[in-house]
């Protein structure tokens, strides 16, 4: 999962974060409403089974554009409020060597409060033998 890790503490197991950012989410928003303002004038000059096609497609695109306009996005504060999906309840960024390879270490292990998927979207995976995630519930 990604998500984007808000800092307005300083300590790590503090950060807010939300998922998707502020300016993803205006980015997509305008593309949403402009595909859907394209069908809606294709759909006016169409006819006959395009017209049926096309009518299909403008209630789709209306439906996605509908759950978007619906989060409040028009100040960072209101945004960060309704998509907030928990904090970090540790992380870590450091310049490690491993396998002889410089490499970054960058994670963050989220304890997510919010926006959780219904029952069926859930799946189980193995939980990890060894390392920190062995030993977490």
């Amino acid at each position: 999962m990604c998500a984007y890790i808000r800092k307005p503490q300083i300590e790590p197991h503090r950060f807010t974060s939300i998922q998707p950012d502020f300016e993803t989410f205006n980015i997509i928003l305008t593309p949403a409403k402009q595909h859907l303002t394209t069908l809606t004038r294709q759909l006016n000059l169409a006819k006959g089974a395009l017209a049926e096609r096309r009518q299909s497609q403008v209630k789709t695109a209306q439906s996605i554009f509908d759950q978007y306009k619906d989060v409040p996005h028009s100040r960072l504060d209101e945004y960060t409020q309704s998509m907030t999906i928990g904090n970090v309840i540790k992380s870590n960024y450091a310049y490690v060597d491993f396998n002889v390879r410089h490499s970054i270490l960058d994670y963050a292990l989220f304890n997510i409060t919010k926006r959780l998927p219904d029952e069926a979207s859930y799946w189980e995976d193995s939980k990890p033998t060894k390392g920190y995630l062995a030993s977490s519930d």
